[in-house]
């Protein structure tokens, strides 16, 4: 689960550790002799690690069902709740806050709204207090690693500043690591595109070298990985194809300072006003929104044919500065059927170049609990690099 070459010990002691914790997050309930064999470890050093674990409240030990003579054997089983880890998807007005376990379960959520003239000191409080409220609801022993923090926009992930988002335009350059510091000791920041496409990757039944995903909502994002790794996402701002410009748009000012964004088009906000639904726009997530535009007759409407016009044309300009095997689609509108099938339709009669042909387009929906998961999986790997500190209180 875990590359520990990317892990720091200050002894192999520690190192076997997170090597016992990791396996039992890979299949929980081992014995003794399975671990040690997994693991290639000494029946000496594995009572010693197992030892040192149990003192430590990481894990528990049990006894196993008996089969056969003899004593029965006993399995040792991850204790979850010993260490703990929040995730904030910060993606609509309603931001989502949830508190999990070392095993990706929900111990508590909520959902609070925050303003759209929110700055970046409001916004601060906001979070920091999210962040306590959850912390208030752990079990006695578990000791909280850190936070993701799920964004939409421009940002750089290696600094962890949210450069700049279209919720909330008076965040600017706002550094969450500087931000959060008083109240969780580590922080990591992704764009939750780059979360689901890493959840849809990893779940093909065919294997793919390369994958894009469109995100076609309140904006429009685009996330892209090869080989099982968001490489390029993660060296710093990437996929705001939302604000490529268009000549036919260039009377429309956009919110980033520009005119002529795709995003002036074809954003919800703006299409839901033209077609007369603006009340959606305060009914919830965009999976909310979604479910209500499924069954709207939709695609016949002349803005609608424009955004469906740009949308593709813009997929088809992606695939060839990327050229992906398998490009994901997800946003409400995509719910709809009519709309779904002439984006599709659309974007094939864009071509790619000469002989080579568009990858064929899958609607997806990203179940939240995989979105959480992944998002807490570099958590994960601080928690086991820091099993020392977190047993200490120290952390």
């Amino acid at each position: 689960m875990q590359n520990f070459q990317n892990l720091r010990f200050s002894d192999a002691h520690q190192r076997d550790c997170a090597r016992v914790v990791s396996s039992l997050l890979k299949a929980d309930g081992q014995s003794r002799a399975s671990l040690a064999a997994a693991l290639e470890l000494t029946s000496m050093t594995t009572s010693r690690i197992i030892a040192d674990l149990l003192d430590n409240g990481f894990v528990t030990e049990d006894v196993a069902e008996k089969r056969g003579r003899g004593r029965p054997g006993t399995l040792v089983r991850l204790n979850a709740q010993r260490i703990g880890f929040t995730v904030i998807k910060m993606t609509s007005y309603l931001v989502e806050g949830a508190l999990l376990d070392l095993q990706g379960n929900i111990i508590v959520s909520q959902t609070k709204r925050l303003s759209a003239s929110a700055d970046n000191q409001q916004m601060t409080g906001f979070l920091r207090q999210m962040i306590l409220e959850l912390q208030a609801s752990q079990p006695a022993m578990m000791v909280h690693v850190g936070t993701t923090i799920l964004v939409a926009g421009i940002v750089d992930v290696k600094k962890r500043v949210w450069l700049i988002t279209s919720r909330w335009p008076q965040v600017r350059d706002f550094n969450l690591a500087e931000a959060l510091n008083p109240v969780t000791p580590f922080v990591c920041l992704f764009r939750q595109l780059d979360i689901e496409l890493d959840v849809h990757f990893k779940a093909e039944t065919a294997p793919v070298n390369t994958a894009a995903l469109l995100h076609w909502g309140w904006g429009i994002g685009l996330a892209y990985c090869s080989h099982n790794v968001a490489s390029i996402a993660h060296q710093g701002p990437f996929g705001e194809i939302g604000h490529w410009r268009f000549d036919t748009l260039q009377d429309r000012p956009c919110g980033c300072g520009n005119r002529g964004c795709l995003e002036t088009a074809v954003a919800l906000p703006v299409l839901l006003s033209q077609l007369g639904l603006d009340d959606l726009i305060n009914q919830g997530q965009e999976q909310d929104i979604g479910g209500y535009l499924q069954d709207v007759s939709l695609a016949e409407h002349q803005d609608m044919q424009l955004a469906i016009r740009l949308v593709a044309r813009a997929m088809g300009n992606m695939c060839r500065i990327l050229f992906p095997e398998r490009v994901y689609l997800t946003g409400p509108f995509t719910s709809n059927k009519a709309v779904f099938t002439q984006l599709c339709s659309q974007f094939q009669a864009e071509g790619l170049v000469g002989a080579l042909k568009l990858p064929d387009v899958v609607m997806v929906q990203t179940e939240n609990q995989d979105i959480l998961q992944s998002a807490i999986r570099p958590l994960i790997e601080s928690a086991l690099g820091n099993l020392p500190a977190i047993a200490a209180g120290e952390l």
